[in-house]
């Protein structure tokens, strides 16, 4: 199996970002919850968000893997290897006898998961694997990253964002404390915000502001 390689990195950030302090204030429950889910349309950086967490993450010493679905990731053992393969970039040690790039053929939905869980135990340390664009998975292969993600260690922190809402058994993760979501009241441009983005627009009164907001 050939894995593109860009689905593995988040995308470069733009050099003229809007610092949005209060949302990095969310890293230290991040670190705390299973799950961190952020929910909204397109257009509101969602991908930006997750970008900024997994270089401050990184940044900080932590374990930190990446990958960006899309419409090809339809067949469970793909995502599975791509799964694998992030965390493999990311520094985790995977089973030896595991070659996600040649033996997928061989390899079973039973098998990967548990891979990824015994290499995710191995590790010891937290690890936090993000997920962009989640809205993109079929059913099948969101059926067995929920799994994963209900089978994996305790260390493990999943991180995602989608513009809708993905079947990952949400609901027992929130009666558990287990899920901390981010929606679009969260993550839609302040009043201070919307200026700081169009601070070279110098004629914007309050009345253009609260219309923009």
């Amino acid at each position: 199996m050939a894995l593109l390689k860009t689905k593995l990195c988040p995308p470069v950030e733009p050099d003229a970002l809007v610092d949005r302090t209060r949302l990095g204030l969310h890293l230290s429950e991040v670190a705390t919850r299973r799950i961190t889910y952020i929910q909204a349309p397109t257009g509101y950086g969602k991908t930006c968000l997750l970008s900024q967490w997994h270089h401050a993450l990184r940044a900080n010493g932590n374990t930190v893997s990446w990958l960006t679905l899309g419409q090809s990731d339809r067949d469970v053992i793909g995502l599975l290897c791509y799964v694998s393969a992030s965390l493999a970039f990311a520094g985790v040690a995977l089973n030896p006898t595991q070659n996600v790039t040649g033996n997928d053929c061989y390899a079973t939905r039973e098998s990967l998961i548990t891979d990824i869980i015994e290499a995710l135990e191995r590790h010891e340390k937290p690890v936090f694997l993000f997920f962009d664009d989640m809205h993109l998975l079929p059913a099948a292969p969101q059926t067995a990253l929920c799994e994963l993600i209900e089978r994996a260690p305790t260390q493990a922190r999943f991180i995602g964002a989608s513009r809708s809402t993905p079947d990952l058994h949400l609901a027992r993760a929130r009666a558990r404390g287990e899920l901390l979501e981010i929606s679009v009241d969260d993550i839609k441009f302040t009043t201070a915000e919307i200026k700081a983005f169009m601070r070279d627009i110098t004629h914007l009164d309050a009345t253009d502001l609260e219309v923009l907001e």
